[in-house]
């Protein structure tokens, strides 16, 4: 299970300001040949981010003593 957590900032590119709220999603296999896998984002971060097919994601993984976070940035 992926938690997607987004928190209150506000981003100059975008019109408003993010919503907190967490989202739980599946992962699948993408293919029975590649080692790869699949996840759904959620509707709400789609609008968020005006994402449409095509459009690429950064996953960065930020640790520390207490937790993982993937911290998931459209890029534009």
């Amino acid at each position: 299970m992926i938690v997607f957590k987004v928190v209150n900032i506000k981003y100059p590119q975008f019109n408003t300001p993010l919503i907190c709220m967490g989202f739980t999603t599946t992962i699948a296999r993408a293919s029975t040949i590649a080692n790869s896998y699949r996840t759904t984002v959620p509707a709400a971060i789609i609008n968020q981010f005006s994402l449409k097919e095509g459009d690429r994601l950064d996953w960065v993984l930020e640790a520390d003593e207490k937790e993982l976070r993937i911290v998931i940035k459209p890029i534009k």
